[in-house]
């Protein structure tokens, strides 16, 4: 779980011992400061550990309104509540933020007609914090973390588990909303009760994967999932599938891996997937050679400073990122351009 570093730390590694009925119990992996649970890690019979999920967690709600101000619902027309967030601001007056509610959430934004856009997220609801996540400290098999994992009140995570009995799994880790009349991808109005949110999935109609026919699961902030259960989970921006494919292959290449290959795997930094654009960046200087003293160097840096990894020497490596980089906002803002929606 790669977040960034900082002071204080986001991780802190923690061991517990308790006994409880008679029973010790004992728990090792990474918590969160200023909450109880064991986020990741293992307590002797199941570990687990998470990713971000990137699935469609809130979605924006046409609000359709009169001349007075109101907003339909399918019980009728509703005022927004109006709420005042005092924002005291350092060596001047207060700020007063303004918060219009309404009973879908806070009024977020306009779309191009001017129309009242709502936040519904996951969130807002009560459903979304809990400390269920104890409950894994508990638990002894995969199945039952998979059970677990639909019912926890956390920002929705992929959850990887194994237990020492040798089973695997993959879910969902806390509330997916059930949405009924569209696919949420774009706003729509709900004031006819066509359309919206219909409480939360129950544990068990969760997408998972346990016991795969493979006998390995990997996630890296990438597409998980397809057909049904995309559409279960959504589009929430999903991270290039690039890191996922080399985690995969590193685990095809071993068969009966122990501790020290899993922790080789971890700390693989090879720059496979940006071979491809460090080939485009020679080519394309090759292309060009005008006498310009910064090509040259750069030139120089991409073919002779890079060894094929992250290296924190490899100057080369930071110039191929920006090449693909600039690339790709160059690319995109020529696709915009040429857009009718731009």
């Amino acid at each position: 779980m790669h977040l960034g570093l900082s002071l204080p730390n986001v991780w802190y590694r923690a061991r517990t011992r308790w006994s409880e009925g008679g029973t010790m119990h004992s728990t090792i992996g990474v918590t969160l400061p200023g909450t109880p649970a064991l986020i990741t890690g293992s307590n002797g019979q199941v570990a687990w550990g998470f990713t971000n999920s990137y699935g469609d967690w809130a979605d924006l709600v046409v609000l359709e309104t009169d001349s007075t101000g109101r907003y339909r619902t399918p019980d009728g027309w509703e005022r927004l509540e109006r709420i005042e967030e005092v924002i005291e601001v350092a060596g001047r007056g207060s700020e007063i933020l303004v918060v219009e509610q309404s009973r879908w959430g806070p009024v977020w934004s306009t779309d191009t007609g001017g129309r009242p856009l709502a936040l519904r997220w996951t969130a807002h609801d009560t459903e979304a914090v809990n400390l269920t996540l104890l409950d894994l400290e508990m638990e002894s098999t995969v199945e039952g973390a998979v059970a677990i994992a639909g019912t926890l009140g956390m920002p929705q995570q992929n959850l990887v588990c194994a237990d020492s009995k040798g089973s695997i799994a993959w879910t969902i880790a806390g509330r997916i909303p059930r949405r009924e009349g569209w696919d949420g991808r774009l706003p729509v109005s709900w004031a006819d009760g066509r359309h919206g949110w219909r409480g939360y999935l129950e544990a068990d109609e969760q997408p998972d994967i346990i016991e795969p026919v493979e006998g390995r699961l990997w996630t890296a902030n990438n597409r998980v999932a397809a057909n049904d259960d995309l559409a279960l989970i959504g589009q929430g921006g999903y991270a290039l599938g690039a890191r996922a494919r080399q985690i995969r292959d590193g685990l095809r290449a071993l068969d009966r891996p122990v501790e020290t290959d899993m922790l080789a795997l971890q700390l693989d930094d090879r720059a496979v997937f940006l071979e491809e654009w460090r080939e485009l960046a020679l080519k394309t200087l090759a292309s060009n050679r005008d006498g310009n003293a910064s090509r040259i160097e750069f030139e120089r840096l991409v073919s002779q400073d890079w060894d094929g990894h992250a290296s924190i020497g490899s100057a080369g490596l930071r110039l191929v990122r920006g090449f693909r980089s600039e690339e790709r906002r160059v690319g995109q803002e020529g696709r915009a351009r040429g857009s009718p929606y731009h």
